[in-house]
């Protein structure tokens, strides 16, 4: 798949905007080593809110990027399909082509991180639509390893966006239609098949 998702003709209007030249900061991309990215989501009554920070680590004394990137989204749609923040994260990461390096993945949701390992272990055993779109990013993306994030800053700083998030009204909140972007990156593997 590589950047097919994120270079194709019919992208989402939320990727339509330039890449930021994450790799510029680190002044070659042989300079990053690794990136990470910490995932959460929450209920709220307008619908599914969820979203990740990216974290871009380096190597030869350049300094670590923290944060590189965050997204938001709303998902008035959404079922309780616990990748949803997931696959918006690993979408912004293919656009940003940082897939190529190593990436852990920090789930706050203990259903979220359950379901994550599962697909990285067999991709097969994904049960619906959402499930088989984070089979397919994270076959993109280079040595995907999941944990959970239960404490620190990451976590303080993601569980106090996302209460700010389901409060207030805000530009920060991408509407989006999840099941929509996954039939979109469906018909776009097929179409590379």
């Amino acid at each position: 798949m590589g950047r097919a998702a994120a270079s194709a003709p019919a992208q989402p209007f939320y990727l339509l905007e330039r890449a930021r030249p994450v790799s510029a900061h680190f002044g070659a991309a042989d300079n990053i080593a690794a990136t990470a990215l910490t995932i959460a989501h929450r209920r709220a009554p307008r619908g599914l809110i969820g979203g990740y920070q990216l974290k871009v680590d380096a190597r030869h004394g350049v300094k670590s990027l923290d944060p590189a990137s965050e997204g938001y989204f709303l998902d008035a749609a959404a079922g309780e399909t616990p990748l949803l923040a997931m696959c918006w994260a690993l979408i912004h990461l293919v656009h940003l082509q940082l897939e190529r390096y190593p990436l852990t993945i920090y789930h706050f949701d203990a259903a979220a991180l359950a379901r994550c390992n599962a697909v990285i272990a067999d991709p097969d055993c994904a049960a619906d639509v959402i499930e088989r779109m984070a089979a397919c990013l994270l076959a993109a993306v280079c040595r995907p390893k999941a944990v959970a994030c239960v404490k620190g800053r990451f976590f303080d700083r993601a569980h106090e966006k996302l209460t700010q998030l389901a409060k207030f009204a805000t530009n920060e909140l991408v509407p989006v239609d999840m099941r929509d972007v996954s039939a979109l990156l469906a018909a776009e593997v097929r179409s590379d098949d």
